[in-house]
């Protein structure tokens, strides 16, 4: 069917923008959605004049009171049916009722052979072969599950009773189905591992331990040192002929030199030892650098030994201390220790009798030292440290660790009882877990195919719910609905006109109004028309009932004269905002009627050939009257593809081409609605609904106002919509803020209560 075109252009007054396109298409189903001075009723005017005329079309238009009341009741109708002859209809709906009742004991009594039921026994109805064959194939597998059954009986015994000292579980009620559980948890340990987890469960909690500390020695940088003050050789400033650059008679000088002050006499030759001969010698052995290489000595010689006494310090780790299972790595530790020290103080010892041969003859220049230097101590300090660390780690964990060795024990012994047929030999018979749990499942998928063909089988004969067919249950019941259904339109034509009051009342009813309701009475000139009947006070003055319900009285109408019009021409059905009731009831009768009507399955509206428009400012109702769900037509189109979905924003008519554009809830409108507001700069508008979002938010997240506000009284002043009336009377000078610094003062709200994600996933601004 082709679309239909409304010309735009053809407006009154500009509420529509047609700069770029004067044509709104519609198909045979639409949805608009626009808020109140969008153009709405425009849009209903503009149906009507171009198509009221056209011969082709029937236009129908429900605007509320206004299009159908007239001197405060409503418009009298004139249902005018002529009886027809229904009798003869009657009397063949009658006859193939009874043949389609035959038909469906015939398959009823095959549906439940399929699915047989002690009770369908009583009804001498006997069990199918297909349903036999499925008893058997169950029983088969039910057996094989009670043979597995005890076998995990039996082998959580084993678990339990597995060693008198070491407990695989501390459960008293360790059974079948803890077994199974762990099934998939089942792993084999290696031997020595089995033998490590044994340790572990035998020993008791330790204390923990200090870790030591590394000596930071730098034994490279120390041989440095040592070669370069070895290498050192004295040069003298003057020339002494008698020391023939003898290295003793040096020596022997310099201690000479060293135990004699000027003017004492000379231990050795007796002379006196003059002033003279003191400057002489200093000037010949140059103090100051004799003194710099002693020091120097004397430094390294302390700096070794200070290696020594701190390498020396490092102590073997105490296996006492530590738990079992560590005592192979430490005995490992120990050794690397002991060794590491002995070639350290093998090293220094080296280094410290260089230097004292240094001093012992400190004229001559000593061979640089070629010794091995030792890897630090501080590397197997490391490795003790990890042990430390590892024993420290359980001792804060030991219960963890206790649960988690008997568990791997645990889980050991269950991975052997399932592979291990000899040492745990549960019957003779059995054949191993695998192969056992493998042909449980065979039997399970033998039950299940054959239980799946029986569904499939009684699904056939079943049918689908409300699609006609002769072989199916189903289907003769809905072929039965139907006629039943012609038979009460034949006995409805031969009723007066009280029917349409008495449907409209029955819907009111199931709509939950029980105070509502039209009497059909007669005024002048005998046109009939309904009045307003209170169970209370009885017939109401028009103008005593309520807006909404003259609303749903009207609309209620509007739907019976739709479902009572029988004409070839096509009909365009347009709904201009009917829904202006907050009350829920009201709210689900309408969405359920309008759906009644567009949903193609009745005499109102036939998609090929007619139009169906609603118009709602109501996003609740909008999400709720059109087609629900994301379902996919055998083409692959989705309802936004079938139907169109227009939002009239900014003049212009958007077109809602897929669920991510559409609304999904009415909050995200308000927030889409702040967005257009704030981009047209209507400041008062902009705070309004930042107010109703704020409201809407802290009731949705059960929020105290006090504790979102936080102190903050200006916000509070600004957004708690116990201002609304003030704020409402607001001009944009008033309000003293710009919109810049509204949307501040509300973000602010949100992030600090620590919603920024929420609010940066809504705000475009």
């Amino acid at each position: 069917m082709a679309n239909l075109s409304v010309d735009l252009s053809k407006q009154e007054y500009p509420v529509f923008n047609i700069n770029e396109n004067h044509l709104l298409d519609l198909k045979p189903i639409n949805f608009i959605f626009g808020r109140n001075g969008t153009g709405k009723s425009t849009l209903a005017n503009l149906i009507s004049q171009q198509y009221s005329e056209n011969s082709d079309y029937s236009v129908y238009i429900f605007t509320g009171m206004e299009g159908l009341l007239v001197d405060n009741r409503l418009n009298g109708i004139i249902l005018g049916h002529e009886n027809r002859d229904a009798k003869i209809k009657i009397d063949e709906i009658d006859a193939e009722l009874k043949l389609k009742g035959e038909s469906l004991d015939i398959l009823d009594e095959n549906y439940k052979a399929l699915l047989w039921k002690p009770e369908y026994g009583e009804q001498g109805i006997k069990k199918s072969k297909e349903f036999s064959e499925k008893e058997s194939a169950k029983e088969a597998y039910n057996n094989k599950n009670i043979y597995l059954d005890n076998f995990y009986i039996y082998s959580a015994r084993q678990v339990r009773e597995y060693d008198d000292k070491i407990k695989l579980t501390l459960l008293p009620s360790y059974n079948k189905n803890s077994f199974k559980d762990e099934i998939p948890d089942a792993q084999k340990v290696s031997d020595k591992e089995f033998e490590k987890l044994k340790l572990q469960l035998g020993d008791s909690a330790k204390e923990k331990i200090s870790s030591y500390n590394k000596t930071r020695h730098n034994y490279n940088k120390l041989l440095n040192e040592v070669n370069d003050v070895v290498q050192k050789e004295l040069k003298q400033c003057v020339n002494l002929d008698e020391m023939d650059d003898n290295a003793q008679k040096k020596s022997f000088a310099l201690l000479g030199k060293e135990i004699h002050k000027p003017g004492e006499i000379c231990a050795f030759c007796g002379n006196i030892y003059t002033e003279q001969r003191s400057k002489i010698l200093d000037s010949y052995f140059s103090v100051n650098d004799l003194k710099h290489i002693e020091e120097n000595i004397d430094s390294l010689l302390e700096h070794i030994n200070n290696y020594i006494n701190e390498t020396k310090e490092v102590s073997e780790l105490k296996i006492t201390s530590f738990y079992s299972f560590l005592e192979d790595e430490i005995l490992e530790s120990n050794s690397k220790l002991k060794e590491s020290k002995k070639e350290i103080n093998l090293f220094l010892d080296n280094l410290k009798q260089e230097l004292n041969k240094k001093r012992k003859d400190i004229f001559s220049k000593c061979r640089i030292l070629d010794v091995t230097v030792p890897d630090s101590i501080d590397l197997v300090i490391d490795e003790v440290n990890q042990l430390i660390d590892r024993h420290n780690e359980y001792s804060d964990n030991f219960k963890k660790q206790q649960d988690s060795a008997r568990n791997r024990l645990r889980y050991h012994v269950i991975s052997e009882i399932l592979e291990d047929v000899k040492k745990y030999p549960y019957e003779k018979e059995w054949k191993g877990y695998v192969f056992e749990i493998k042909n449980l499942e065979q039997l399970k998928q033998d039950y299940e195919n054959k239980d799946k063909t029986i569904k499939e089988e009684a699904e056939r004969l079943n049918g689908k719910e409300g699609v006609e067919d002769s072989d199916t249950i189903e289907g003769i019941k809905a072929i039965i609905n139907r006629l039943e259904k012609e038979r009460k339109e034949q006995l409805r034509l031969t009723q007066n006109t009280e029917y349409l009051a008495n449907t409209i009342n029955q819907k009111l009813l199931a709509g939950g109004n029980k105070n509502l309701k039209l009497k059909v009475c007669k005024v002048e000139n005998n046109v009939e028309c309904y009045m307003i009947h209170d169970e209370k006070n009885g017939i109401r003055d028009i103008t005593r009932v309520s807006t909404g319900e003259k609303n749903i009285i009207a609309f209620l109408y509007f739907i019976g004269r739709l479902q009572s019009i029988n004409q070839k021409q096509k009909k365009i059905i347009v709904f201009d905002d009917p829904m202006t009731s907050n009350d829920d009831a009201t709210q689900y009768l309408m969405i359920t009627e309008l759906q009644k009507v567009y949903r193609d399955n009745n005499k109102v509206f036939n998609k090929d050939n007619d139009f169906f428009v609603c118009m709602t400012h109501n996003v609740h109702f909008y999400l709720n009257v059109q087609p629900q769900g994301v379902f996919k037509d055998k083409k692959g189109r989705t309802k936004y593809d079938l139907n169109n979905f227009y939002i009239i924003r900014n003049r212009d008519f958007f077109k809602v081409k897929n669920e991510n554009e559409d609304f999904k809830t009415s909050y995200e409108a308000l927030w889409m609605e702040l967005n257009d507001l704030y981009k047209n700069d209507y400041l008062n508008s902009v705070l309004n609904t930042m107010r109703r979002i704020v409201e809407t938010f802290i009731k949705f997240n059960k929020i105290h106002q006090d504790k979102f506000y936080k102190n903050k009284n200006e916000h509070l002043k600004l957004f708690n919509v116990g201002s609304h009336a003030a704020i409402d009377e607001l001009s944009a000078d008033s309000i003293g803020k710009t919109k810049e610094e509204l949307s501040q003062m509300f973000r602010d709200l949100f992030v600090d209560n620590g919603f920024k994600d929420h609010f940066d996933s809504y705000w475009r601004n």
